[in-house]
């Protein structure tokens, strides 16, 4: 299940609303959220092409959606959610399995999105938030046994942070 987005640009926190939860009713009412995932969308066609559409700067694999939601929103745009619009999205990440490409560009396309929508404060936020949050990750990466998942998402972080082909 999910519902939205919710973003939180001090933090860099950035998770599907309802995913892995059981629906209970507990999303039955509509709600304004930070970001629509790509797969259940709707967007008027004037507005998606005033926006120019999805960034390619995002592809492959990830945050083309989340960035697509913050350009409408600096435009005066919101998401929202509507509990009565149900959609069934037969791909996840569950069901394909390890993709280390998908990996990698999840982790390299997040950053690049932060360095997008964030100002000043946020980035100086982030940047001492993020460290801690990566750690905790690693550290549940490794004890989950999932070491190609970690190995691919640290090559998509050095990638920005020591390449020219890093961040925009």
């Amino acid at each position: 299940m999910s519902v939205g987005l919710k973003v939180n640009l001090y933090t860099g926190f950035i998770a599907d609303i309802g995913s892995g939860e059981k629906d209970e009713g507990q999303y039955d009412n509509a709600a304004f959220v930070s970001a629509c995932g790509g797969f259940a969308f709707l967007i008027r066609d004037s507005l998606f092409r005033a926006l120019n559409g999805l960034a390619n700067e995002f592809n492959p694999y990830g945050w083309e959606d989340v960035d697509l939601s913050f350009r409408a929103l600096k435009k005066g745009y919101r998401c929202y959610y509507n509990p009565k619009a149900i959609i069934y999205h037969k791909g996840c990440k569950i069901g394909r399995g390890y993709i280390p490409l998908y990996e990698k560009y999840k982790v390299k396309h997040y950053f690049r999105f932060l360095a997008r929508h964030t100002n000043a404060l946020q980035k100086l936020t982030c940047s001492i938030i993020i460290p801690f949050r990566a750690a905790a990750s690693v550290l549940k990466l490794i004890l989950r046994g999932q070491g190609k998942i970690l190995s691919s998402q640290l090559s998509g972080a050095l990638e920005t942070l020591f390449t020219k082909n890093g961040l925009p």
